[in-house]
């Protein structure tokens, strides 16, 4: 979108303005914003969250009721990881936790913050060394996780979240 503050300008007839590139009634007078950039990115951020949520969700899954909080850790410590039985704890429940929150649009920024963490732990204690390719145990996959989570703790849920349904104004922002 263009700058506002650099673009010409026309009357909306009520005493703002909006940039000429947009059409009259679909920008946000008071923000500049176009509604309908918005409503696409929302759209835009709703499959992202879903499918990033649900691949977390299963990896979450995965590590309590296939391998076990205990054969995660073994898992790890074979790996390197520091402190394994507390870091299979801490990837278990973020990546529960954080995967349904994502997908209902809840907590998202503070999801995304952790579930970033959690991949860059993964990237840097154990794929860096193993090249680029994710077929060869490298940083790809687990890079790919790290920037949606990153890019969702960012930008937030977008208009399609649980949060955003919650009554009150303060709570569903808070929520988001």
């Amino acid at each position: 979108m263009t700058d506002i503050r650099t673009t010409p300008e026309h009357s909306t007839g009520t005493g703002a303005s909006v940039p000429a590139d947009t059409h009259p009634g679909t920008a946000d007078a008071s923000t500049g914003r176009d509604a309908h950039a918005s409503h696409a990115t929302s759209w835009g951020l709703l499959p992202l969250r879903v499918v990033l949520g649900v691949t977390f969700l299963m990896h979450g899954w995965q590590k309590v009721s296939e391998w076990g909080l205990s054969g995660t850790a073994e898992s790890f410590e074979g790996m390197g990881i520091p402190t394994p039985a507390a870091s299979a704890v801490f990837a278990a429940v973020v990546e529960l936790a954080g995967g349904l929150a994502l997908i209902l649009g809840v907590l998202t920024r503070i999801a995304g913050v952790l579930l970033a963490l959690d991949m860059l732990g993964a990237l840097a204690l154990v794929h860096a060394s193993e090249g680029f390719f994710a077929s060869d145990g490298g940083l790809e996959y687990v890079l790919l996780l790290a920037a949606a989570s990153l890019a969702l703790a960012l930008t937030g849920p977008g208009r399609f979240a649980v949060a955003r349904a919650l009554p009150g104004r303060g709570a569903g922002r808070i929520l988001a």
